[in-house]
């Protein structure tokens, strides 16, 4: 049986970013901004603009300035999801002796 090659495909929010990433910091950098996109997302559903711009209009809008919101806070360093997580794999990994990973 042949083993099929890894495919590379774009994360939501990630600029270009592969489902495979180089280095454990790049992962939990991608996981954040994931996560950081949907959950600014879901706080911006929270505001009414249906009324004045349409359901579809209002969709885009909402899209658009979630991520953009998005973006601009992980230029600012995120939230320090990442951080957290690396902290605790690094505790762990002490904790156990798997310094490989």
């Amino acid at each position: 049986m042949t083993s099929v090659p890894p495919v590379a495909i774009p994360l939501a929010g990630s600029q270009g970013a592969t489902a495979k990433p180089k280095s454990e910091a790049e992962a939990l950098k991608s996981f954040e901004a994931v996560f950081l996109s949907q959950m600014v997302d879901e706080m911006m559903k929270t505001i009414d603009m249906q009324a004045s711009m349409g359901e579809h209009s209002a969709e885009m809008w909402r899209s658009v300035v979630a991520q953009a919101l998005a973006d601009g806070i992980m230029e600012d360093g995120g939230l320090g999801i990442a951080q957290n997580i690396q902290n605790n794999m690094d505790a762990y990994k002490a904790r156990t002796g798997d310094l490989d990973g």
